[in-house]
C-alpha cells in the first residue's frame, strides 16, 4: 500500500505574509508598516526579501489593545 497520503488540514498557518497580516488585524498595510518601525509588531526574517509576521505576534497585540483599552475604561469610570 505504498499510495499517497491523505493530505491533511494543518489549520491557519503560523507564519502571515505583512499583506495577510494587515487583513487579519483589519488594518492597512501602511498602518502595518508603522506598527513595524514602531517596534509593536516584528518581523520574522527568513532571507532576502522574505520576511513574515508570527500570527501570535499579531494576536498579542490585539489582546494588549483590548487590555489597554479597558485599562483607559476602568480609569475615566
Amino acid at each position: 500500500m505504498g499510495g499517497k497520503q491523505p493530505e491533511r488540514d494543518v489549520g491557519a498557518p503560523l507564519m502571515l505574509t505583512h499583506r495577510e497580516a494587515a487583513k487579519k488585524l483589519g488594518i492597512s498595510r501602511s498602518s502595518l508598516y508603522k506598527l513595524l518601525r514602531r517596534g509593536e509588531l516584528h518581523n520574522l526574517d527568513l532571507g532576502p526579501q522574505e520576511k513574515r509576521i508570527a500570527l501570535s505576534e499579531c494576536e498579542a497585540y490585539v489582546k494588549k489593545l483590548i487590555a489597554a483599552q479597558a485599562d483607559g475604561q476602568a480609569k475615566a469610570s
